[in-house]
């Protein structure tokens, strides 16, 4: 392939002769340096990959010889010479910190024009106009869309009957195929005349069928697709004339009625012993339960009668064949003296395995108040296991003297949903208790006080909210392990404690059960994050995003993936969507200041944490207000705003990090280690409940290079970076602990890799910590390549 190149090849218009360095074209007459050269022939080598910076300096410079600076030269003299732009790259794209990609396939200058002549219908480009549909591949088109149409016609009067497709679908197929003629001539033409500017175009054409085939297969498709469209629209808005239509209506009359995803059937319950009270307390339930679950919007409820009909203990496959739902509840109902015994089961109709079983035993001294009180709990749980949980709000009178667990569940959800306080913690909390007041065996509600002491020990780092967490979701497991939130908040639980693997598997299990829990999605992209898998995460937060455009805390968590990435400014355009959808809302307004400073925006920064802290004061968005005055050099207002960050929540491990740094350059540095020695006490504590979390090891390792403790530092960041090489902020504490120690090269080598990984070079260059290494060469090297 080199040699090839080496005598000369086309990139667009542009000839480019690689052994004296010429660069011809319309419009251009220049000469290449010989590095030039060997960068653009390895490009060439290899057209529409990706080539990493350290392969080309390997490959054009020799092993430990260039510099990431000289082939960022390099490259600016190829784009100069060839009339290329960075910003719209038509020869050469950039990819940020990873490498450059050649966007044209070479053209070798002496390659024939045409192919050899033992093929069909040589090209006679002698000027006429047959000639010139020859030669831009228009016969060979035709030609070859003909053959496929025709195959197609045959193929589809042979499946359709087969495979019970519509009668229609052959002669759609026939009128798509008739109207895309025209459209592929007209395609094939245009295309092959936009040579150069399509990557799918291969130069000019060399006259065979078969060539034509492979080069003109866009036009055949795009024609094939633009004329199917048409067709499909005539069919669904008019229709078409198919022979024996009626004969095919009449058959289809008799096809059964589709499933509904979210219907269910009340089957009568068994009356086990035959009593009279049994008969009547059997018919009472069911009917209770029947016409609770008819009043919860979207759900489709059988009728009675319809479902009365079916012989007892129905088979999951006929109760599907007849009443055509998705699930139904059976259950018998046994009295024994003064003894009442209730078995009640939902089961999906489609696999006859069981969604949620209950049972209740009790005295039967006032059956009716019994029954409410059964039907309750049975609809409660009905509600949370049914898929679609959260498009079922519940339409109960709240105002009856036995208030439903499933409201005060819902209640609990709904103040968990918001940004969160201690306060709202604590009155979520309230509600889930009262509901199992109610129901001591309701899995959802020990799910919710799960994840409620998580919420707590985020916003309060209190250890036994961690125990309190564990307790509630063993419970919630014991009562029903068939519910996708019980998992949801195992998942987040084991997140918390730096089980990774755990908690992708919880959220895994919960999105079997529901596909579309949003919370079990969130969670998976949080494990891909702490995987690296940046792509992946993105990916299953806009899925979130798109089942529920309204909820501001998926928009939220890909704003804050775009954070970790060091996307500031896509951080910023998400977080100003959450503040959109709700002005008041504090969280996202503190995410919103917290990307504009580490944009260095610290104007519009001390804004959106002003107006956020305004609202609500919280310790991670009054901490980031006193960093941005860090930054700025207010030193002392600086301190003061951390000092009252960690007396709002004194077991907050970044503010007393970020104190001990503003306190060291105000007027008060003596009292910098007292900050970082409680800094390291706490963090220590974050690390033994969760030793694989690089956070917890690179902040604990920051607190004992401020006290001066570097070998215990270096083995923590050590830690931390085995176990996440590429985290940004890793890299960072690790470049300030290299340079503490006085180790100039190693501290900027991790910091440019920070820098590379997305750190905002604009805070490097303002960093107080480092303003001695202003004047380095190594580091205003740095620096400037950022444009900071």
């Amino acid at each position: 392939m080199r040699q090839s190149l080496l005598k000369g090849f086309y990139l667009q218009d542009l000839l480019i002769e690689p052994v004296s360095g010429r660069v011809s074209g319309p419009g251009i007459e220049t000469h290449l340096k010989p590095r030039a050269v060997e960068v653009l022939l390895y490009l060439a080598e290899r057209p529409f990959e990706l080539v990493t910076r350290d392969e080309l300096l390997q490959a054009v410079w020799g092993e430990n010889t260039g510099s990431s600076e000289a082939l960022t030269h390099v490259v600016s003299e190829l784009r100069s010479c060839c009339k290329d732009h960075a910003n719209s790259p038509s020869l050469i794209q950039t990819l940020p910190r990873r490498g450059y990609r050649l966007l044209q396939e070479p053209r070798l200058a002496d390659s024939p024009e045409v192919a050899s002549d033992s093929g069909v219908f040589p090209v006679t480009d002698d000027g006429s106009f047959i000639g010139n549909l020859m030669r831009r591949g228009v016969v060979q088109a035709a030609a070859a869309y003909m053959v496929f149409s025709w195959l197609l016609i045959q193929v589809a009067d042979i499946v359709t009957p087969v495979l019970n497709l519509p009668a229609w679908v052959p002669i759609l197929i026939t009128f798509a195929a008739i109207g895309g003629f025209p459209i592929v001539l007209v395609l094939a033409w245009l295309l092959e005349r936009s040579e150069g500017r399509w990557l799918l175009d291969r130069g000019k054409q060399s006259g065979r069928l078969l060539s034509g085939l492979e080069r003109n297969y866009l036009s055949i498709v795009l024609a094939y697709g633009i004329a199917g469209v048409g067709a499909l629209g005539y069919q669904l808005s008019v229709g078409f004339d198919v022979p024996g239509a009626a004969e095919v209506a009449v058959a289809e009359e008799t096809v059964l009625p589709p499933i509904e995803p979210n219907s269910i059937a009340i089957l009568k319950f068994l009356n086990i012993g035959g009593n009279e009270v049994g008969e009547i307390f059997s018919q009472g339930l069911c009917e209770d339960i029947l016409d609770r679950l008819a009043r919860i919007p979207g759900l489709a409820v059988s009728s009675r009668s319809d479902s009365w009909s079916l012989p007892d203990n129905a088979s999951s496959v006929l109760v599907r064949k007849r009443l055509r739902v998705a699930y139904f509840l059976e259950g018998s109902v046994r009295v024994i003296g003064d003894e009442l015994k209730v078995v009640v089961q939902l089961i999906e109709s489609a696999t006859g395995f069981h969604v949620l079983s209950r049972s209740f035993e009790t005295r039967l001294t006032d059956h009716m108040k019994i029954q409410d009180e059964i039907t309750q709990l049975v609809v409660a749980n009905l509600r949370v296991a049914l898929p679609g949980d959260a498009d079922h709000i519940a339409l109960m009178d709240v105002s009856e003297p036995d208030v439903d667990a499933y409201v005060l569940y819902r209640r609990g959800k709904a103040i968990l949903y918001q940004p969160q306080t201690v306060e709202r913690i604590d009155e979520a909390l309230e509600h889930f208790i009262d509901a199992l007041a109610l129901d001591p065996d309701y899995a959802a509600a020990h799910a919710g006080i799960c994840s409620a002491e998580v919420a707590r020990f985020q916003e309060t780092r209190e250890p036994a909210a961690i125990g309190r967490a564990e307790s509630a979701c063993a419970a919630a497991l014991r009562a029903n392990p068939n519910l996708s939130i019980v998992y949801a908040s195992l998942g987040n639980l084991y997140l918390l404690s730096g089980k990774n693997g755990d908690a992708l598997s919880a959220f895994s299990r919960s999105l079997e059960i529901n596909p579309k829990d949003i919370e079990a999605m969130k969670g998976t992209a949080l494990v891909m994050q702490r995987r690296n898998e940046f792509d992946d995460s993105e990916k299953i937060l806009k899925q979130a995003i798109e089942l529920q455009p309204g909820n501001w805390d998926s928009i939220d968590e890909l704003g804050s993936l775009y954070f970790l990435q060091g996307r500031y400014l896509d951080a910023v355009r998400e977080y100003r969507k959450a503040v959109n959808l709700d002005p008041d809302n504090w969280w996202s307004l503190g995410n919103l200041g917290s990307s504009l400073m580490m944009a260095g925006d610290y104007k519009a920064a001390v804004d959106a944490l002003n107006r956020s802290l305004a609202i609500e004061t919280d310790v991670y968005f009054l901490s980031n207000l006193g960093t941005v005055y860090y930054y700025l050099g207010e030193y002392d207002r600086a301190a003061e705003i951390h000092g009252q960050a960690v007396r709002e929540v004194p077991r907050d491990v970044t503010a007393w990090l970020s104190l001990g740094d503003a306190l060291r350059f105000s007027s008060r540095p003596g009292d910098a280690e007292s900050a970082y020695r409680k800094a390291a006490e706490l963090a220590a504590g974050e690390t033994d409940i969760a030793p694989n979390a690089p956070e917890h090891l690179y902040r604990q390792a920051w607190a004992l290079a401020g006290m001066g403790d570097f070998e215990q530092a270096e083995t923590l960041i050590n830690r931390s970076l085995d176990i996440a090489p590429d985290n940004v902020y890793g890299l960072y504490y690790n470049g300030l602990i290299k340079h503490a120690r006085g180790e100039e090269a190693l501290a900027i080598a991790s910091f440019r890799q920070s820098v590379e990984r997305g750190y905002p070079a604009a805070m490097l260059a303002d960093d107080p910590l480092l303003q001695d290494l202003r004047g380095e060469k190594a580091f205003d090297s740095l620096v400037a390549e950022t444009g900071a």
